[in-house]
């Protein structure tokens, strides 16, 4: 564990300020998916970039 800002919650809320979001969870075989969209441009625009990271344990 962490302080405050740590682990899943705090990334979400900072890609949050930025007007990202953030999806992970459990995908098939047993593996975890962790998905960001941070936007290119400032919010209110259309273009985003994405990043995705698969963890296999």
């Amino acid at each position: 564990g962490g302080g405050p800002g740590s682990g899943l919650a705090g990334l979400r809320e900072r890609l949050a300020e930025l007007g990202g979001t953030l999806r992970a969870g459990p995908v098939d075989g047993g593996r975890f998916r962790l998905t960001a969209e941070v936007p290119l441009r400032p919010a209110g625009t259309t273009e985003t970039a994405r990043a995705l990271s698969e963890v296999t344990p």
